[in-house]
Protein backbone atom coordinates (compact mmCIF):
# COMPACT_ATOMS: atom_id res chain seq x y z
CA UNK A 1 0.00 0.00 0.00
CA UNK A 2 1.16 3.21 -0.71
CA UNK A 3 2.75 5.39 1.96
CA UNK A 4 0.03 7.87 0.94
CA UNK A 5 -2.25 5.56 1.92
CA UNK A 6 -1.53 4.28 5.24
CA UNK A 7 -1.47 7.92 6.51
CA UNK A 8 -5.16 7.98 5.45
CA UNK A 9 -5.76 5.27 6.78
CA UNK A 10 -4.13 5.83 10.46
CA UNK A 11 -5.46 9.12 10.02
CA UNK A 12 -8.93 7.58 10.32
CA UNK A 13 -8.26 4.99 12.35
CA UNK A 14 -6.83 7.47 15.12
CA UNK A 15 -10.16 9.70 14.55
CA UNK A 16 -11.98 6.68 15.41
CA UNK A 17 -10.50 5.72 18.16
CA UNK A 18 -10.77 9.28 19.66
CA UNK A 19 -14.31 9.23 19.17
CA UNK A 20 -14.69 5.51 20.73
CA UNK A 21 -12.57 6.73 23.93
CA UNK A 22 -15.14 9.50 24.04
CA UNK A 23 -18.27 7.41 23.19
CA UNK A 24 -19.09 10.43 20.68
CA UNK A 25 -23.01 10.63 20.02
CA UNK A 26 -23.58 8.06 16.47
CA UNK A 27 -24.94 11.32 14.62
CA UNK A 28 -21.10 13.06 15.21
CA UNK A 29 -19.33 9.52 14.84
CA UNK A 30 -21.34 7.25 12.18
CA UNK A 31 -23.62 9.64 10.53
CA UNK A 32 -25.11 7.01 8.45
CA UNK A 33 -26.37 5.00 10.82
CA UNK A 34 -27.20 7.36 13.32
CA UNK A 35 -31.06 7.64 12.63
CA UNK A 36 -31.76 4.21 13.37
CA UNK A 37 -30.42 4.47 16.89
CA UNK A 38 -32.42 7.63 17.84
CA UNK A 39 -34.33 6.02 20.48
CA UNK A 40 -31.64 3.92 22.46
CA UNK A 41 -29.18 7.38 22.56
CA UNK A 42 -26.44 5.38 21.90
CA UNK A 43 -22.76 6.79 21.66
CA UNK A 44 -20.17 4.84 19.32
CA UNK A 45 -18.31 3.16 22.74
CA UNK A 46 -21.70 1.19 23.50
CA UNK A 47 -22.68 0.61 20.11
CA UNK A 48 -19.24 -1.27 19.35
CA UNK A 49 -19.47 -2.60 22.89
CA UNK A 50 -23.57 -3.77 22.35
CA UNK A 51 -21.75 -5.41 18.39
CA UNK A 52 -19.21 -6.74 20.65
CA UNK A 53 -21.72 -8.47 23.09
CA UNK A 54 -23.83 -9.79 20.62
CA UNK A 55 -21.23 -11.98 19.01
CA UNK A 56 -19.76 -13.22 22.32
CA UNK A 57 -22.97 -13.86 22.96
CA UNK A 58 -23.68 -16.23 20.24
CA UNK A 59 -20.11 -17.48 19.91
CA UNK A 60 -20.04 -15.91 16.81
CA UNK A 61 -16.43 -17.19 15.78
CA UNK A 62 -17.34 -20.91 16.52
CA UNK A 63 -20.50 -20.95 14.74
CA UNK A 64 -18.46 -19.76 11.84
CA UNK A 65 -15.95 -22.34 12.32
CA UNK A 66 -18.81 -25.19 12.47
CA UNK A 67 -20.22 -24.05 9.32
CA UNK A 68 -17.37 -25.29 7.24
CA UNK A 69 -16.69 -29.04 9.68
CA UNK A 70 -19.79 -30.31 8.24
CA UNK A 71 -20.23 -30.88 4.39
CA UNK A 72 -23.38 -30.70 2.93
CA UNK A 73 -24.97 -33.58 0.76
CA UNK A 74 -24.23 -33.40 -2.81
CA UNK A 75 -27.77 -34.39 -4.28
CA UNK A 76 -27.25 -33.09 -8.09
CA UNK A 77 -25.08 -32.01 -10.19
CA UNK A 78 -24.10 -28.26 -9.84
CA UNK A 79 -24.97 -27.71 -13.50
CA UNK A 80 -28.70 -29.55 -13.08
CA UNK A 81 -28.90 -27.10 -10.47
CA UNK A 82 -28.57 -23.72 -12.40
CA UNK A 83 -30.43 -25.40 -15.12
CA UNK A 84 -33.63 -25.69 -12.49
CA UNK A 85 -32.74 -22.13 -11.49
CA UNK A 86 -32.86 -20.71 -15.26
CA UNK A 87 -35.83 -22.22 -15.87
CA UNK A 88 -37.54 -21.28 -13.09
CA UNK A 89 -37.64 -24.37 -11.15
CA UNK A 90 -37.04 -23.16 -8.13
CA UNK A 91 -38.86 -21.70 -5.09
CA UNK A 92 -37.85 -19.48 -2.15
CA UNK A 93 -37.71 -21.72 1.54
CA UNK A 94 -37.31 -19.92 4.48
CA UNK A 95 -34.32 -21.08 6.21
CA UNK A 96 -35.89 -22.75 8.85
CA UNK A 97 -37.25 -24.95 6.64
CA UNK A 98 -34.21 -25.64 4.42
CA UNK A 99 -32.92 -28.67 6.06
CA UNK A 100 -33.79 -31.59 3.04
CA UNK A 101 -34.10 -29.14 0.31
CA UNK A 102 -31.58 -28.70 -2.57
CA UNK A 103 -29.44 -25.43 -2.89
CA UNK A 104 -30.21 -23.55 -6.50
CA UNK A 105 -27.50 -20.91 -5.43
CA UNK A 106 -24.35 -20.65 -4.11
CA UNK A 107 -24.88 -19.78 0.18
CA UNK A 108 -21.66 -17.76 0.84
CA UNK A 109 -21.19 -15.67 3.80
CA UNK A 110 -18.78 -12.17 3.77
CA UNK A 111 -16.85 -12.13 5.21
CA UNK A 112 -14.86 -15.01 4.50
CA UNK A 113 -16.44 -15.35 1.19
CA UNK A 114 -16.25 -18.83 1.09
CA UNK A 115 -19.34 -21.04 0.38
CA UNK A 116 -21.20 -23.08 3.07
CA UNK A 117 -23.42 -24.63 0.45
CA UNK A 118 -23.00 -25.00 -3.55
CA UNK A 119 -25.55 -25.41 -6.15
CA UNK A 120 -27.19 -28.35 -6.21
CA UNK A 121 -26.22 -29.94 -2.43
CA UNK A 122 -28.89 -30.61 0.09
CA UNK A 123 -28.99 -28.88 3.32
CA UNK A 124 -29.02 -31.84 6.12
CA UNK A 125 -29.26 -32.15 9.69
CA UNK A 126 -25.76 -32.80 10.17
CA UNK A 127 -25.34 -29.05 8.54
CA UNK A 128 -27.68 -27.42 10.88
CA UNK A 129 -24.50 -25.15 11.74
CA UNK A 130 -25.14 -23.67 8.49
CA UNK A 131 -28.81 -22.66 9.50
CA UNK A 132 -28.20 -21.39 13.39
CA UNK A 133 -25.75 -18.92 11.72
CA UNK A 134 -28.47 -18.06 9.49
CA UNK A 135 -30.58 -17.29 11.91
CA UNK A 136 -28.19 -15.48 14.05
CA UNK A 137 -27.88 -12.97 10.68
CA UNK A 138 -31.19 -12.56 10.95
CA UNK A 139 -31.35 -11.37 14.54
CA UNK A 140 -28.29 -9.36 14.64
CA UNK A 141 -30.10 -7.64 11.50
CA UNK A 142 -33.20 -6.79 13.25
CA UNK A 143 -30.78 -5.66 16.47
CA UNK A 144 -28.21 -3.59 14.55
CA UNK A 145 -29.67 -1.93 11.54
CA UNK A 146 -27.35 -0.16 9.11
CA UNK A 147 -24.30 -3.35 10.12
CA UNK A 148 -26.54 -6.07 8.18
CA UNK A 149 -24.46 -8.83 7.25
CA UNK A 150 -23.37 -9.69 3.55
CA UNK A 151 -24.76 -13.27 2.70
CA UNK A 152 -24.67 -14.32 -1.36
CA UNK A 153 -27.43 -16.29 -1.99
CA UNK A 154 -29.48 -15.57 0.84
CA UNK A 155 -32.73 -13.41 -0.09
CA UNK A 156 -34.28 -11.07 2.19
CA UNK A 157 -37.82 -9.89 1.67
CA UNK A 158 -39.65 -7.43 3.25
CA UNK A 159 -43.40 -9.00 4.71
CA UNK A 160 -46.13 -7.70 6.92
CA UNK A 161 -44.31 -9.69 10.15
CA UNK A 162 -40.80 -8.28 9.27
CA UNK A 163 -38.20 -9.47 7.15
CA UNK A 164 -38.11 -12.61 5.64
CA UNK A 165 -34.81 -14.63 4.99
CA UNK A 166 -35.12 -17.01 1.90
CA UNK A 167 -32.99 -19.53 0.04
CA UNK A 168 -34.01 -20.33 -3.22
CA UNK A 169 -34.19 -24.19 -3.25
CA UNK A 170 -35.13 -26.33 -6.69
CA UNK A 171 -38.51 -27.69 -6.66
CA UNK A 172 -38.63 -31.61 -5.84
Amino acid sequence: MAERKWSTLLTELIKFKRLYDTNAPLNIALKSVAPHYTKQQMGLRDLCNAIHESYRANNILQAIHDMYLTLPEPAMRPADAYKALVQGHVERVDIEEAIGRIAATMVAPTPPGIPVIMPGERFIPESRSIIEYLRFTREFDRQFPGFETEIHGLRIEESFSGKRYTIDCVKE
